[in-house]
């Protein structure tokens, strides 16, 4: 979180903001052009390398905040200078404050949430693509459909089970056990489960195979 006369980088946890660094410190005025640019370069240099040494460990999403213009500034800065963690800014937003003001606003209004919603549909993206992609080439460890995808799972092969919300509060709606039953398998099993959101396009993918993947610990040949 940041403007022109202080900046905060913190790691969001369960618990709260796990803040890395803090700094303030005023740039030289609009009348001084030359000393704010100077000083603004710096400052850019710093924040840069402080955001990079809280990320650098997580790799997580990144989001900028703050009131003004700096924190656009920054993000082409970024872009132009650090590719890598450029690439990781998942949001830019305004914000009334800099500082762990500005982080908590952000936490407040929503911001961060839409950030966590976003990491969580590309997760669930990539997993439909890598259901998609192992069908593409005919291979053996992978599978759709209740059926199936109950068989994988009775034999522990599951490494992974997709299931769109969709689907859930379609068969919870009709009383429908088998889908409780073969979630219950593939935990029993030490599988994993992911319900995708119908929401966003990979979800859509997912419907489309009947709102039930998986893939697979070894090859089964159940679409063979």
């Amino acid at each position: 979180a940041l403007d022109d006369s202080e900046f905060c980088t913190a790691i969001l946890r369960n618990y709260g903001f796990d803040i890395k660094s803090q700094h303030e410190e005023k740039l030289p005025g609009k009348m001084e052009p030359e000393r704010r640019e100077q000083a603004l370069n710096e400052r850019l240099k710093l924040m840069a390398r402080s955001l990079f040494e809280a990320w650098r460990a997580e790799k997580g999403a990144i989001a900028i905040v703050g009131p003004g213009y700096i924190k656009d500034v920054f993000k082409n800065y970024l872009k132009d200078r650090n590719p890598e963690l450029s690439n990781a800014v998942s949001k830019v937003a305004t914000v009334s404050s800099p500082g762990i003001a500005g982080l908590n606003e952000a936490l407040r209004s929503g911001v961060l949430n839409e950030v966590a919603r976003e990491i969580r549909a590309n997760i669930e993206a990539t997993y439909v693509e890598e259901v998609l992609r192992r069908l593409g080439q005919k291979r053996a460890d992978v599978t759709y459909g209740m059926e199936d995808s109950k068989v994988a799972a009775e034999i522990g092969a599951v490494e992974r089970l997709l299931v769109t919300d969709l689907t859930i509060r379609r068969m919870e709606g009709e009383g429908n056990s088998a889908l409780e039953d073969l979630l219950n398998s593939v935990e029993k099993r030490r599988g994993e489960i992911t319900v995708v959101s119908s929401r966003h396009e990979g979800g859509q993918k997912l419907l489309g195979l009947g709102g039930v993947a998986a893939i697979l610990r070894f090859p089964t040949h159940l679409k063979q």
